[in-house]
């Protein structure tokens, strides 16, 4: 299922059919003017100010969006991980910690675990690119202001921030002396 139809989901469901979370957006309209900017993000923002209760719609507002961005990254590191630990297992240093009478626990913390790092630490990487892609469209049906709305915007409206600086540089470098 793609993410944008789950997020539509999920706000039909929790937002307007549940009620149990709040709408789109970083805060509802009454907290929206009470808390003062000053980093850009509302979660901190609230709770540098110290009202509660915005630091709870911020917490709130927040909810959807990383549940449905945690959602297809740890669907991957989860079955991956599965598969390593299971290959593992099967290895011979294991049986031998069997033998010796290692309980279950043990052998998955001090022996498995320690030699799937590897393959963990790939997964998760190439699960964070993924997120940042989902982000895009994440961003775009939670009306949450961020990287993915800044990559929208800039590619509707045809502008290209990131290529002023490389223009300017190339510029320099061009310029008779």
């Amino acid at each position: 299922m793609p993410i944008f139809w789950l997020g539509l989901l999920m706000l039909a469901l929790f937002y307007a059919r549940l009620q149990w979370t709040p709408g789109p957006g970083r805060l509802d309209d009454i907290y929206q003017y009470s808390v003062e900017p000053r980093t850009g993000f509302a979660l901190i923002d609230t709770w540098l100010s110290g009202d509660r209760e915005a630091f709870k719609n911020a917490v709130g507002h927040l909810l959807l969006p990383v549940l449905l961005l945690a959602y297809y990254s740890l669907a991957s590191i989860t079955r991956l991980t599965r598969s390593a630990c299971l290959s593992e297992m099967n290895k011979e240093y294991v049986l031998l910690a069997r033998a010796k009478g290692a309980g279950e626990m043990t052998i998955l913390f001090r022996h498995v675990l320690p030699n799937i790092r590897g393959t963990l630490l790939t997964v998760i990487a190439l699960a964070w690119t993924a997120m940042l892609e989902g982000a895009v469209l994440t961003e775009t049906v939670f009306s949450w202001p961020g990287i993915g709305r800044y990559l929208t915007t800039g590619a509707v409206c045809r502008r290209h921030h990131g290529d002023h600086g490389r223009y300017a540089a190339d510029w320099r470098q061009l310029r008779p002396d």
